[in-house]
């Protein structure tokens, strides 16, 4: 599990990262791509990397005050059961 926690996101940031993690932990990247891809002075744009795939990824809760994402326990339980 990653919690990510931000004050904004760019369109698809979160797949982005993701993306790159998903191929560290799959042997498909080496673990220092992350620091160089961090390096704005020598990795300049969007990297050349696909999205990661939404299904595994959840959104549980946003901070701001007055939005109210309805979430029922089943539906959470049921998510859950599916992806195990």
């Amino acid at each position: 599990m990653l919690q990510i926690t931000g004050i904004a996101f760019l369109w698809h940031m979160v797949r982005c990262i993701m993306a790159v993690l998903f191929m560290v932990g799959e042997g498909l990247e080496q673990p220092d791509v992350v620091s160089r891809l961090l390096d704005i002075e020598n990795c300049v744009g969007k990297p050349p990397y696909p999205l990661a795939a939404e299904q595994p990824l959840v959104l549980h809760d946003c901070g701001f005050d007055n939005l109210c994402i309805p979430v029922q326990a089943r539906h959470m339980w049921q998510l859950t059961a599916h992806y195990r």
